[in-house]
């Protein structure tokens, strides 16, 4: 019994210690973003409480725009008035500068594909860069056509189709017409125009959900679906929340999350849009939110969590995975099950 007690104990200490140590990391389910104003800075939301922590801040970062997560859950920011890519450790909040200068010349989109290079796009060198996430190695993989625009436009958004193909949001002016979606082919760089004009005008950044259709965030206030294979538009919310959205992304439920950053800097808000009423809804707002950008979403436990082995006088006790989210439940869980 003084065994089983000890071990029990042991178990309660351990599964507090971790569970204290992984409140500070990511869970599934966290959003993200990349805030523009006042230096810039990383911060965590809770999707259901809508409960704000700064990642990191100061440092490199000046102005930030996209954000993006690779699969080891480090996070890759843009500074668009640094030109630099960023990688944050999601635990320490570390910075480290991992490509700058050269071909970045207005970094503003990211994101990661399969082989877990970064894909920029760059809105002053109207370009689509490819860099090597630990060498920090540009190449250009598309730059000019469809990707071209006055000053101040260009390419904004990008993503990775299932396929691997690039997609970008990019705006050719600040005309309310003037958006295109462009698909790119990651080897050739060979543009194909999916959509333009209509609806699309300012566009700041895009996703692709489960069905394959693209999403953009229209700076004029509105998320519009785009049809992956026909190009056909549809305005699925507009103002109200949307003063002018940044980023976008989808949850674990098919909902959209994205930002409003007034212009000039006020009130910022993460707002979580349904996909099929349109219908807007305020997860969090004020507070660390300092006109955010980008938005990402943690799919997974991008961070890895601790596996505790306990062994006890009588052998191999029990293996436990704690999670930051299931630790009460499970010490109480425990308890129950070996009752003296």
């Amino acid at each position: 019994m003084r065994a089983v007690s000890q071990c029990r104990l042991a178990l309660v200490l351990l599964i507090w210690a971790h569970g204290e140590a992984v409140a500070g990391l990511l869970s599934p389910g966290d959003i993200l973003t990349a805030n523009f104003f006042a230096g810039g800075s990383i911060v965590r939301v809770d999707p259901l409480t809508g409960t704000q922590a700064v990642i990191a801040s100061d440092g490199n970062f000046r102005a930030l725009s996209g954000i993006a997560l690779d699969p080891s859950g480090a996070i890759f920011v843009t500074d668009l008035i640094q030109d630099e890519i960023i990688r944050v450790d999601a635990a320490t909040g570390a910075q480290t500068v991992v490509s700058a200068g050269n071909n970045l010349l207005f970094p503003v989109g990211i994101a990661i594909d399969a082989a877990d290079n970064l894909l920029v796009a760059d809105r002053t060198a109207h370009a689509i860069i490819r860099i090597n996430s630990t060498t920090g190695a540009q190449a250009v993989v598309s730059a000019g056509g469809s990707l071209s625009g006055d000053v101040g436009a260009g390419p904004n958004g990008i993503a990775i189709d299932a396929a691997g193909d690039i997609v970008v949001a990019s705006a050719r002016s600040g005309a309310r017409d003037a958006g295109v979606v462009v698909r790119v082919d990651p080897l050739t760089g060979a543009q194909t125009v999916i959509s333009e004009g209509g609806s699309l005008g300012s566009l700041n950044a895009i996703a692709i959900d489960a069905a394959g259709n693209y999403w953009v965030a229209d700076g004029f206030g509105s998320i519009i679906r785009v049809n992956s294979t026909t190009g056909a538009q549809s305005v699925v919310s507009s103002d109200g929340s949307l003063a002018i959205p940044l980023g976008i992304a989808f949850d674990a439920a098919g909902g959209i999350v994205t930002d409003s950053a007034p212009n000039p800097p006020g009130v910022s808000s993460i707002i979580r849009v349904d996909p099929f009423t349109g219908a807007q809804t305020t997860v969090s707002s004020g507070g660390a939110l300092l006109g955010p950008a980008g938005i990402a979403i943690v799919s997974s436990p991008a961070v890895p969590e601790p596996v505790t082995l306990v062994l006890c006088g009588i052998g191999l006790f029990a293996i436990w995975t704690v999670r930051r989210y299931r630790r009460d439940f499970e010490a109480r869980r425990i308890l129950r099950s070996h009752p003296e």
